[in-house]
């Protein structure tokens, strides 16, 4: 009686050879194909104009690995007999396929690690990947290859120190790899990811060092420090989310300071972040100022650069933007999150020049018709905005939004001169397009909103500081005079929806 071993020979003996040696390479040569393809986009990658093409070519790359895939489920379906099929697949786990195949993936990405962030590393990383998986599945799927591979499956073999040192090896990397996907899904749904959450840390002023007539607090705001006592009727708190601009001026002339002054019972924290946008508003939030139970949440959003200019933070092919690093950094060297460098208590001058480029850059929120690059950026901050709100719920705590314009939106010979430089008309800057905006998407989802463009744009460029983007202290002023009735109105339940509009 025939052994089940020569069941599966017999069913190879009996596969028409032409049939499978046409099919076969027709698919190799598909594969490879798409791979040099991949490896085109790789080379186009380097130049930036050519970023957006080529995700086609990233895209086409997924597609035939799935393929591949398919392609060797169906070289297992057809080469063995409806009896052995079991042990068909059992032999597709336990092939040096896989061995080889999480090899190549890993020193596919390491390649790209080393190639650095941006396209080119994407892009090789699929080139590899897809020439990789087809080298590897056509070695081991060709003809010279199934009698060997079909008495392993089904005499389930023994393994050599070698072939368990490279399960060991393997097993070692989908444990990484695993591990990396699950921080990964942890950080998708966490109000706190960790590669924000570290540039929270690293963003925040250095304890004990003395910045614009202040100390910061023992939490690195430039604040006083911070108390939790318990709230009743006469003893509110308020806090104040903003990037750097928020931390202009002195120490007495802040309007955040001359709120505090000017709100009676009602503490005012200051939780301003340098280089921040509402995506870091929203971690500094939930991982820092919840603990003081706020009563109202003013989250003060640049309309330039918190839109177009967010934080670069490490991409998928950077060895920095794994979350194995990020996590480790967390957990085992803390003292690396925190802020190093002493800040400068000098206030910021620039040259004209330099104020006009700035501008240049600011304007780009304002042009119409919308890029799809901005269109983007105003998706991702709106998403930043809700998980605001959602924090805010469930604190119970009321949200507002206060727009605060760039310069470029509110002096005119600024912006005109900006406008000319980038060569554009007059009817392709909109200077009040990012607040109609910001007002749309505060009306949908029922977000209280504030708009100082009238307070800082009735002075124009006397707002300013010379040749900078920084308040004066009269602005710091009317700021504080405007928003204090505004907050108050706030915590007695008494407010609008919409001020200022």
């Amino acid at each position: 009686m025939p052994s089940a071993a020569n069941s599966g020979s017999s069913k190879l003996a009996t596969l028409r050879p032409a049939r499978w040696r046409w099919s076969s390479r027709l698919a190799f040569l598909v594969m490879v194909g798409v791979a040099g393809c991949t490896l085109a986009g790789a080379a186009l990658g380097l130049s930036r104009e050519a970023t957006h093409q080529t995700q086609e070519f990233r895209a086409a790359a997924g597609v035939v690995f799935l393929v591949c895939a398919f392609w060797q489920a169906w070289i297992l379906r057809h080469v063995y007999s409806r009896r052995d099929r079991l042990k068909a697949f059992t032999l597709g786990l336990i092939s040096p396929f896989w061995q080889w195949l999480i090899l190549a993936l890993a020193g596919s990405y390491s390649i790209a690690l080393a190639i650095g962030p941006g396209a080119a590393a994407q892009n090789a990383f699929a080139a590899l990947a897809v020439f990789s998986y087809t080298a590897v599945l056509y070695r081991y799927t060709r003809k010279a290859k199934q009698p060997a591979l079909a008495a392993r499956g089904v005499n389930s073999p023994r393994f050599s120190v070698r072939q368990t040192a490279a399960w060991g090896i393997c097993g070692l990397i989908v444990a990484g790899f695993g591990a990396e996907i699950s921080l990964r899904v942890i950080d998708f749904f966490s109000d706190q990811p960790t590669p924000v959450a570290n540039f929270v840390r690293r963003s925040t002023l250095p304890v004990g060092v003395e910045y614009r007539g202040r100390v910061p607090n023992q939490l690195g705001f430039w604040d006083d420090e911070f108390h939790l006592t318990a709230k009743d009727q006469t003893n509110r708190r308020v806090v104040i989310l903003g990037d750097e601009l928020t931390m202009t001026g002195d120490a007495e002339s802040n309007f955040v300071s001359l709120l505090d002054q000017r709100l009676s019972q009602t503490d005012v924290q200051h939780f301003g972040v340098s280089g921040a946008s509402p995506r870091e508003y929203a971690v500094v939030l939930s991982a820092e100022a919840a603990q003081f139970r706020p009563d109202v949440v003013l989250v003060m959003v640049n309309l330039a650069n918190d839109i177009t200019d967010a934080p670069r933070l490490p991409g998928a092919f950077e060895w920095r933007g794994l979350r194995l690093y990020e996590w480790s950094l967390r957990r085992w060297k803390p003292e690396s999150l925190q802020p190093a460098a002493r800040i400068s208590n000098e206030h910021t001058t620039r040259d004209y020049a330099t104020l006009l480029q700035i501008a240049e850059q600011d304007l780009t929120v304002c042009r119409a018709p919308m890029t799809s690059d901005v269109r983007g950026q105003w998706q991702a901050t709106f998403a930043s905005l809700r998980n605001l709100q959602a924090t805010c719920q469930r604190l119970g705590a009321e949200l507002v939004v206060v727009a605060v314009p760039s310069r470029a939106q509110v002096d005119v010979a600024l912006q005109t001169a900006a406008r000319r430089r980038l060569g554009l008309s007059s009817a392709e800057v909109d200077g009040s397009l990012p607040q109609r905006r910001m007002i749309a998407f505060a009306e949908q989802s029922k977000i209280a909103f504030v708009d100082l463009t009238p307070v800082i744009g009735s002075e124009g460029a006397d707002g300013f500081t010379s040749n900078c983007t920084e308040w004066t202290g009269e602005t710091h002023r009317r700021l504080a005079e405007f928003l204090s009735p505004v907050i108050a109105s706030r915590l007695d339940g008494t407010a609008e929806m919409f001020a200022a509009r």
